[in-house]
């Protein structure tokens, strides 16, 4: 698969399931998503404890092998620069997370992601997915909207508004 980079050379982008061999580079993505994404939401200590906890060696490994999801990562030059997380939660499919290193926001990379991700979903017989983004996060706001997720506000929590993107 191919990207396009800020100089338009084509930059080979490979999505793959995550290895534990990937966890720092997910680690690193994480971080990097978070405190660019979320600076003017959450402070920096919040931010730097949630991703620790959310993004632990442990929890990482925990999630990578699950039969109940699936944990991809796009590569490039055999770096980590996103990931995507997507399994069976409390409302059916869900869509745990989606990053991508902010050097990355709008390649197409995430496209990338979120494709290989639906045709798991699809795979396992899923209808649809739903995800949760907090409504100030104008970069995740955007990128479901990009993408025909809507808005069921009936199951929204808190700061954080509950999508839904049917699988047809």
């Amino acid at each position: 698969m191919y990207g396009e980079s800020a100089a338009t050379e084509p930059m080979q982008i490979e999505i793959a399931s995550a290895t534990e061999d990937d966890i720092a580079g997910i680690q690193l993505a994480a971080a990097q998503s978070w405190r660019a994404a979320y600076a003017e939401i959450f402070t920096s200590d919040f931010i730097e404890s949630f991703v620790g906890r959310a993004y632990s060696t442990e929890s990482l490994r925990r999630v990578i092998h699950s039969t109940q999801s699936t944990f991809v990562v796009a590569r490039s030059d055999g770096e980590i620069i996103g990931f995507s997380h997507a399994g069976y939660g409390p409302r059916g499919a869900e869509l745990y997370r989606i990053y991508l290193r902010p050097a990355w926001w709008g390649s197409g990379v995430g496209d990338m992601l979120l494709t290989h991700t639906e045709a798991w979903l699809r795979e396992e017989g899923y209808p649809g997915y739903g995800c949760y983004v907090h409504q100030r996060n104008a970069v995740g706001q955007r990128f479901y909207a990009k993408h025909h997720f809507v808005r069921v506000d009936v199951a929204d929590e808190g700061d954080n508004d509950y999508l839904w993107k049917a699988l047809v």
